[in-house]
């Protein structure tokens, strides 16, 4: 079975080997509606390896473009590899698509030419080089756990509060890290209302930082999820807390202030690589990296009173007036003025 990968585009792309014309570098967020050539290229690594799109495959469309039965078929194989089935061609699957071109590339180049073979050897040891990676050859252990973290309290307007702490410890070798696949819950409140950014902080140095909309913040089941893309290198024999930090919109209504809003690295959303080239991941299981925020609600609305002259207030003017008691007049109408409330 092929390894399942988190990893950002940066390393699979630099994983690929020099397999010529048979590795195709994907690049590119692909979904239903997109068009071009890495959407051919996916629609053709796709029947090549058994995932029909019949409309193609009979004659009855032309590849090019993302549809419903591409959709299909780029589940099967994200079912396949054991990856959340969204049918959306991201990060994960990317690197996925492409370790598996790179194994089928490989083992043809080995086929064909030991020297080839040693070629491809000596490119990935540079790469991995290029990570800063120092223990080239040795295989590692990485370890993902929570982390601490204390605050457990938000208000509207924060900014970089953090949210959630993921540890990474590396055993035997250096693990370098990429993109940690963060899960926002099944509300998409959390990021239209309650997060706006979120970034990705290691010993006070921003890695990562992500503007939280529609094109950043995917689906993944009921969940909605969103990847930081990152490349950072724990020595063996250390950890290094990748702490999630987020800013909040400025107003957010009472209503939210209820509810727990939790973030979690997921079973098998973050990758990293040792000194070996081997792919590692974790953490283990689902609920073992996760933490909840409540937003305070004394701070939540930055309520205002909005006040007006009404178009019916009486204009300024002398009023003479016969109905009198002792000399004076009750209930003259002199300011008619509107009060409204907002954000609360």
């Amino acid at each position: 079975m092929k390894k399942i990968t988190a990893f950002s585009t940066v390393i699979a792309i630099a994983w690929a080997t020099a397999a010529g014309a048979q590795t195709y570098q994907f690049a590119a967020n692909l979904r239903v509606g997109s068009t071009g050539a890495e959407v051919i290229a996916l629609q053709t690594w796709l029947i090549s390896n058994g995932y029909d799109i019949p409309a193609i495959e009979s004659g009855a469309a032309k590849k090019g473009m993302f549809g419903s039965q591409t959709k299909a078929a780029l589940e099967e194989y994200q079912k396949a590899e054991k990856l959340p089935s969204t049918g959306f061609f991201g990060p994960l699957t990317r690197a996925s698509l492409m370790d598996s071109q790179s194994s089928a590339s490989a083992a043809s180049t080995a086929s064909a030419s030991g020297q080839a073979v040693q070629s491809s050897a000596s490119s990935q040891v540079a790469r991995l080089q290029s990570f800063g990676i120092t223990t080239i050859g040795t295989p590692g252990i990485m370890t993902v756990t929570q982390g601490p973290i204390s605050d457990s309290i938000m208000h509207a307007g924060d900014s970089m509060v953090p949210v959630l702490n993921t540890r990474v410890e590396a055993q035997y070798s250096d693990v370098a890290v990429s993109g940690i696949v963060v899960d926002l819950g099944t509300d998409p409140a959390a990021y239209e209302k309650i997060f706006s950014k979120i970034y990705v902080v290691e010993n006070g140095k921003v890695l990562a930082s992500v503007p939280l909309n529609t094109s950043t913040v995917v689906p993944v089941g009921s969940q909605w999820v969103v990847e930081p893309l990152f490349v950072d290198t724990v020595s063996k024999g250390t950890y290094k807390d990748f702490v999630i930090k987020a800013d909040l919109y400025p107003e957010i209504d009472s209503k939210y202030v209820n509810e727990a809003w939790t973030l979690s690295v997921d079973q098998n959303a973050l990758a990293g690589v040792d000194g070996a080239g081997v792919i590692l991941y974790g953490p283990a299981t689902n609920g073992s990296v996760f933490h909840s925020m409540t937003l305070d609600s004394s701070l939540v609305d930055n309520a205002q009173a909005n006040v007006s002259l009404d178009p019916a207030s009486p204009l300024v003017s002398a009023v003479p007036v016969t109905d009198t008691t002792n000399n004076q007049y009750l209930g003259l109408p002199v300011l008619t003025f509107d009060v409204n409330a907002q954000n609360d």
